[in-house]
């Protein structure tokens, strides 16, 4: 990736792309500097080529399930504390206390347009 890299994230699917009444049609653009450019290389070399970050262990052309998400989390010790989704309010709350702008951050989750 250089520095140019963009990730996008059709609107297919984002969650109110997938609405029936009045889908939101606008793609995601989230920002990733280059020190996050080069984790996601990193990573890349642990999934055994997938394009997927965390694949399915049985099926590399899916993406691992929410229900393994949980299941890490619990051997890991977060069971009933933590869920895969919790990590996006967590950044957010964590973003804001560094003093982040919250419509900066808010734009970074999907929740604003723009």
């Amino acid at each position: 990736m250089t520095s140019k890299s963009k990730w996008v994230i059709p609107w297919q699917r984002m969650k109110m792309g997938k609405k029936r009444l009045s889908p939101r049609m606008v793609d995601h653009h989230p920002f990733l500097p280059r020190q996050g450019w080069e984790l996601l290389r990193e990573l890349h070399q642990y999934t055994g080529g997938s394009k997927y970050l965390f694949p399915n262990r049985r099926d590399h052309d899916k993406p691992l399930s929410n229900g393994m998400i949980l299941q890490a989390l619990k051997r890991m010790g977060y069971g009933g504390e933590m869920t895969g989704h919790g990590f996006r309010a967590l950044a957010k709350g964590t973003l804001k206390t560094l003093g982040y702008p919250i419509d900066r951050i808010e734009r970074q989750l999907s929740h604003a347009s723009g």
